[in-house]
């Protein structure tokens, strides 16, 4: 799944090796246009994943349990890109002129920043709950080889 590679590549490989390698406001301004591009595919694939999976996935608890799973990933997605993405970027707007030798951005640009890597994190462990357990490629794949 292009959308969970995508997730766990930019913010469990590329954003510390961002963080680890420039200046930290520079790192900070890349990781978060990467977020809102992986955001984005994130609801384009999800709204795809959930149109197909009300199609083609058997009736049942599996398909009840998938469909939760792809349904609050795309929520997550998009609360990331429009609410939390957002409110970090006016905290941010209001602070003085930055320097990189800045310790801190204050307590709500903290707070905010730790709710949407909480949500981030939620986003990324449904997704390995949904490929390992909910078997979405192979049921494609299945679809596919039958015709």
């Amino acid at each position: 799944m292009i959308w969970l590679g995508g997730l766990w590549a930019v913010g469990y490989l590329v954003a510390p090796i961002l963080f680890g390698s420039l200046p930290r406001l520079q790192a900070g301004e890349i990781a978060g246009r990467l977020f809102a591009f992986i955001a984005w595919i994130g609801l384009m694939v999800g709204a795809g994943l959930l149109v197909y999976g009300r199609r083609y996935f058997p009736a049942g608890r599996q398909r009840q349990w998938r469909l939760w799973l792809l349904g609050l990933m795309w929520l997550l997605a998009a609360f990331q890109l429009f609410w939390f993405q957002p409110v970090i970027a006016e905290i941010k707007a209001h602070l003085p002129p930055l320097r990189d030798d800045v310790v801190t951005l204050g307590a709500e640009f903290a707070r905010w920043h730790g709710i949407s890597s909480a949500a981030y994190l939620l986003q990324s462990l449904a997704g390995l709950a949904l490929l390992f357990f909910g078997g979405v490629e192979r049921e494609w794949f299945r679809r596919q080889a039958s015709g």
